[in-house]
C-alpha cells in the first residue's frame, strides 16, 4: 500500500495514479485491518488515508449487512470527503443502496474498467440505459433498474465485488464483462447461485456447459465456422477449399467446424495455413495457398480424363507441366511467378481482425489468387473494407452484428438516442441497448431469477437494432448470423 501511495503521490501519469489508487482501495477492504487503516492515517497525516479508512469501513457495514450504518457513513463521508476516486465510490456505493425499494428489480452490470476496454463498456452501460429509459416510458415507469459495478479483468476482482453487490443488492439477472476469462468465473458463480448471467461478447465455447443460467449472446466459434461452411458449400457452391487461420483457440474451433461443414456437404479442405497472432508478413502462407491451387487444378483436370490415374504417376507430370507454364521461352521474357493466376481453389477462408484487413488484402492480390474470399466477423470494418476494395475479390462474411444505415427505423432509433443521450450511438452502445431489451421483454413484475431464466431460454426470436437473438443450435447460445458481400466498393447483406 505504501509503495502505492507514493506512485499516487509522485506520477504524473493520470492513468497510473488511479490505477493505483484503485488498488490501494481493494487492498484496504480485503486484507488490512482497521488497527492497520489506522497507523497508516497516523503515519501520514494525509486527507488520502482518512477518506480510505471512512470508505474502507462502509464497505464493511455493507459487508456485514448492517445497510444503515453503511448508508450513515457514506452520507457523513460524502460531505466531507476530499478525494475524488473515493467520493465517486462513495456515491456508487450509496446508489447501489439507495435503489432498493418495495417491488424494485434489479439489473447487475459487471463492468470492466480495463484500460483497453473501459470506453466499450461506457457504452454498453449507456445503451442499457437508455433502453430502461423507453421501456419506463412505454411501461408506465416499469419498476427495473440497472446497478453497475466497476471491476477490474482479474477473476479474483471480478468475484469479490460481484459477490459484494449480490450481498448487498440481490439482482434479477447479471449482465457480464466483455473479457473471457471473467465471463467463464462469472458463469461458474451463476450455476451456484442460480442468477441468469447474459455473456455479451466471447465467442468462446463452453460458458453455457459451466452454467445452466448462462446465456451467451455472440454466437460461438462452432456454430459460425458450421454456418459459413454450409453456406459456402451449399449456397455459393465451392467445393475446394483453403484456410489461413490464427493459432489460437478461436482460430481452431471455427476451422474445426467449419473444415467438418464443408466435408458433410462433399467439398475438401486442401490446405489449411496457420500464423500466429501477431503476424504481420503472410506472404510464407499464402504462397503455399498459391501452389496449391497450382496443384489442384491441374490434379483434377487430369483425374477427369483419367480417373484411374494414382498421385505418384501425376508428381512426375505435374513438376513437367509448371516448368513449362512457367517456361521463358513460352512468353519470350522471363517470367515473375504471381504473373500468371492461380485458379484451381474455389475459395479461401481467412480467419481475421479488422487491423489485419490492410495487410491481409495487400499480400492476397500480389500473390494473385483468383477465387472467392470468405471471413469470419473480423472483416465487418465497411470503412477499412472501402479503403482496401482495390486489393478484395469477391468477399462474403459472417457477422452476428448488423444493421442498414438507410433503413428508415434505424434512423429513428440515432435520432432518438441522439435526442435522449446526447451522444451518436456507436457498436456498442446498440449491444447494449439490445441485450437490455432482449431481457425487459420477458421480465414480469415479481419474479424470480429462475423463472426469468426459464423464460429467456424459451424465448422468441429477438430482432434487435445491432443483434438478433434466438437459441436454435444450441441451448442458451446465440444462432443468429448473417451473410455480408463485400465486391465492386458495396457491402451487402445476403443472408
Amino acid at each position: 500500500v505504501e509503495l502505492w501511495y507514493l506512485v499516487v503521490q509522485n506520477s504524473r501519469d493520470p492513468r497510473l495514479k488511479e490505477k493505483a489508487t484503485y488498488y490501494i482501495y481493494q487492498t484496504a477492504y480485503f486484507f488490512l485491518s482497521p488497527a492497520e487503516l489506522k497507523e497508516l492515517k497516523r503515519k501520514y497525516h494525509s486527507p488520502f488515508f482518512s477518506d480510505l479508512e471512512a470508505i474502507t469501513r462502509a464497505r464493511l457495514y455493507i459487508k456485514e449487512n448492517q445497510l444503515q450504518r453503511a448508508r450513515e457513513a457514506l452520507t457523513a463521508y460524502l460531505k466531507s470527503g476530499k478525494h475524488r476516486f473515493f467520493l465517486e465510490q462513495a456515491r456508487q456505493l450509496l446508489k447501489g443502496l439507495n435503489v432498493s425499494g418495495p417491488g424494485k428489480q434489479h439489473i447487475l452490470f459487471v463492468k470492466s474498467m480495463a484500460e483497453q476496454t473501459k470506453a466499450l463498456s461506457d457504452a454498453m452501460e449507456n445503451g442499457m440505459r437508455f433502453a430502461l429509459m423507453e421501456h419506463a416510458s412505454l411501461n408506465n415507469n416499469a419498476n427495473v433498474d440497472l446497478i453497475s459495478v466497476p471491476v477490474m479483468p482479474q477473476v479474483l476482482n471480478v468475484l469479490q465485488e460481484t459477490r459484494t453487490q449480490l450481498a448487498q443488492t440481490p439482482p434479477l439477472a447479471i449482465i457480464g464483462p466483455l473479457e473471457d476469462d471473467p465471463d467463464a468465473a462469472l458463469s461458474l458463480l451463476s450455476h451456484y447461485e442460480q442468477l441468469p448471467l447474459i455473456i455479451p461478447a466471447s465467442p468462446l465455447v463452453g460458458f453455457t456447459d459451466i452454467s445452466e443460467y448462462a446465456f451467451q449472446l455472440n454466437p460461438d466459434v462452432e456454430i459460425k465456422g458450421e454456418f459459413l461452411g454450409n453456406y459456402a458449400t451449399t449456397q455459393l457452391n465451392l467445393k475446394r477449399l483453403a484456410i489461413l487461420a490464427p493459432v489460437s483457440d478461436y482460430g481452431e474451433g471455427f476451422v474445426h467446424s467449419f473444415v467438418e461443414a464443408v466435408q458433410a456437404n462433399g467439398g475438401t479442405v486442401e490446405t489449411t495455413q496457420w500464423y500466429y497472432p501477431e503476424t504481420q508478413d503472410f506472404s510464407r502462407q499464402l504462397k503455399a495457398i498459391r501452389r496449391t491451387a497450382f496443384w489442384v487444378f491441374f490434379r483434377d483436370s487430369v483425374q477427369a480424363a483419367q480417373p484411374d490415374i494414382t498421385e505418384e504417376e501425376l508428381k512426375p507430370m505435374y513438376r513437367e507441366w509448371m516448368e513449362q507454364k512457367f517456361s521463358s521461352e513460352r512468353f519470350g521474357t522471363k517470367v515473375d511467378s504471381t504473373q500468371i493466376p492461380a485458379t484451381g481453389i474455389d475459395g479461401i477462408l481467412i480467419i481475421a481482425t479488422p487491423d489485419l484487413i490492410p495487410l491481409l488484402a495487400s499480400q492476397f492480390a500480389y500473390v494473385n489468387i483468383q477465387t472467392t474470399l470468405l471471413g469470419n466477423e473480423g472483416w465487418n470494418d465497411p470503412e477499412t473494407l472501402k479503403k482496401n476494395r482495390d486489393y478484395l475479390p469477391n468477399l462474403y462474411f459472417i457477422t452476428a452484428a448488423y444493421y442498414n444505415p438507410d433503413d428508415s427505423e434505424f434512423r429513428l432509433f440515432i435520432n432518438r438516442y441522439r435526442s435522449r443521450m446526447k451522444v451518436t450511438p456507436g457498436f456498442f452502445h446498440m449491444l447494449g441497448y439490445d441485450i437490455m431489451n432482449w431481457l425487459l421483454r420477458e421480465v414480469q413484475p415479481g419474479m424470480q431469477p429462475q423463472t426469468l431464466a426459464r423464460r429467456l431460454e424459451k424465448s422468441k426470436k429477438y430482432q434487435g437494432i445491432l443483434e438478433n437473438i434466438q437459441f436454435t443450435k444450441k441451448p442458451r447460445v446465440n444462432s443468429a448470423l448473417h451473410i455480408l458481400n463485400f465486391q465492386g466498393g458495396v457491402l451487402m447483406r445476403v443472408q
